[in-house]
């Protein structure tokens, strides 16, 4: 086909001109968001025979617990939320009131069925009336010199239970596609590790 006159690189045609490409993929995300899943491989890794498994697992108590219902400036005996909460105070612990910063200490052990604390008022602070709610916050102790030793508290695992998962993924392509020279290099390697990469993602998930 003639050209006339002058000729610039957009009167060839299409098929004329390679372009130029870099012969590589840009990959988006170069550092995997499967971060987790990176560091447990790292870990040392233990067999199970069954599809459901189980641990023993133990963390430190908040050491806090809340007040049920308004209590007044002069009460002693100081009723807690939930299911035995005063089970983790002992005689000689002082506790702060989070909201009015008033400091008591425990007087007695708690008892069955463990919903209440006994307390000295104020020490230190002023007593103020507590509302429903409000956090107790263990902070030390209040032993004098040369007292009995406290009651002990201990805390027994908890039991938490999981199950096996299986992750499957795929990589299908024909043998001819695979041989198929690209610019972006090898496709059944591409593939592999964009499966990979996206089974690791879906294992963190």
């Amino acid at each position: 086909m003639p050209v006339l006159g002058l000729r610039g690189s957009g009167s060839f045609s299409t098929d004329e001109r390679p372009k130029n490409y870099r012969q590589a993929i840009l990959l988006l995300f170069p550092n995997t968001p499967a971060s987790l899943t990176a560091l447990l491989s790292m870990l040392k890794e233990e067999a199970t025979d069954d599809p459901e498994f189980k641990q023993f697992q133990k963390g430190l108590p908040s050491q806090r617990a809340l007040v049920s219902g308004a209590q007044t400036n002069v009460d002693t005996v100081i009723e807690l939320q939930g299911t035995e909460p005063a089970k983790i105070f002992k005689r000689g612990h002082a506790v702060l009131n989070e909201r009015t910063l008033e400091v008591m200490w425990v007087t007695a052990d708690p008892t069955s069925p463990w919903s209440s604390i006994t307390v000295a008022r104020g020490k230190g602070s002023t007593a103020a009336a507590m509302n429903d709610g409000d956090g107790l916050l263990i902070i030390g102790s209040s032993h004098q010199e040369g007292a009995a030793a406290p009651t002990a508290i201990t805390y027994d695992p908890t039991v938490v239970t999981n199950y096996t998962q299986i992750f499957r993924n795929v990589v299908d392509i024909t043998a001819t596609a695979s041989k198929t020279r690209l610019r972006t290099g090898d496709a059944l390697k591409e593939y592999e590790r964009e499966v990979l990469e996206l089974h690791a993602i879906e294992m963190e998930k």
